[in-house]
């Protein structure tokens, strides 16, 4: 079983060095995520794992 009820995005801590995304191309967060998902999803049906 596998679950993506609980995702973070990295807070902008002042003590931590900044958190960069290379790859974010001006998409936002929930369409990076949304993105994610339907990869998954695809890559598991492809492995016969119902969704």
């Amino acid at each position: 079983e596998i679950q993506f009820d609980y995702i973070r995005f990295p807070e902008p801590y002042k003590s931590l060095p900044p958190q960069v995304f290379p790859e974010q191309n001006g998409r936002s967060k929930p369409q990076v995520l949304g993105e994610f998902l339907t990869e998954a999803r695809s890559r598991f049906a492809k492995l016969g794992v119902r969704t």
